[in-house]
């Protein structure tokens, strides 16, 4: 059921059902978020990368072209074939998949997430725990959310996340290294909202 919801909402009609103004997906801006540029510079990274709830891979572009190996997923077989398209030609690797049961069992030294891991906070610890075992030491987490402190209440916002949703359950597996409250950018015809900006960095 929650594949066919998200194949849903990437095609045609997104599976909004006229609750929003176009066709345009609120959170897909046809380019890579520039906080994740901001945190890549910040940590000069190399290596292999995975990045969870990829969308159209605007971001998973990004990331090939600064030199990461990326092997990205999405729950959407739709959204996979379109972050396919928009990656003719690099090296990118994608995987349809659930990220309760289908993060591959790889070692990473990154892992990117731009707006999925907020949506299921009953789950965020078995997450951290997942994602500790699979990354290298001193891996990364760059996580990009939505923020408690955002005031527009339509269904166009990402989830409002406080700063403990992600601390606590993270505590036992990773050290947070910044937060920092951004603007969470969304499509042009929405309007921007607001986000927080998290690096975490995994405990031996």
């Amino acid at each position: 059921m929650k594949k066919q919801y998200w194949n849903q909402t990437w095609s045609l009609d997104h599976g909004f059902r006229g609750l929003v103004p176009t066709k345009e997906l609120p959170w897909d801006i046809y380019t890579h978020d520039p906080h994740l540029a901001e945190a890549l510079i910040s940590l000069e990274l190399s290596g292999k990368a995975l990045e969870l709830g990829c969308g159209s891979g605007f971001d998973t572009k990004f990331m090939t072209e600064q030199g990461l190996s990326v092997t990205a997923m999405d729950i959407s077989d739709i959204a996979i074939d379109i972050a396919k398209a928009n990656n003719k030609g690099n090296s990118a690797k994608f995987i349809v998949g659930d990220i309760k049961t289908d993060i591959p069992n790889e070692k990473f030294d990154l892992v990117y997430d731009r707006g999925c891991l907020h949506n299921n906070p009953k789950l965020l610890e078995a997450t951290f725990k997942k994602l500790h075992e699979l990354l290298n030491p001193n891996g990364k987490i760059i996580l990009i959310t939505g923020n408690d402190n955002e005031t527009c209440n339509t269904l166009t916002r990402p989830n409002r996340t406080t700063i403990s949703e992600i601390e606590i359950p993270s505590a036992n597996y990773f050290t947070i290294k910044l937060v920092k409250e951004i603007t969470f950018y969304l499509n042009k015809n929405y309007g921007d909202g607001l986000g927080w900006l998290f690096i975490l960095e995994r405990k031996p």
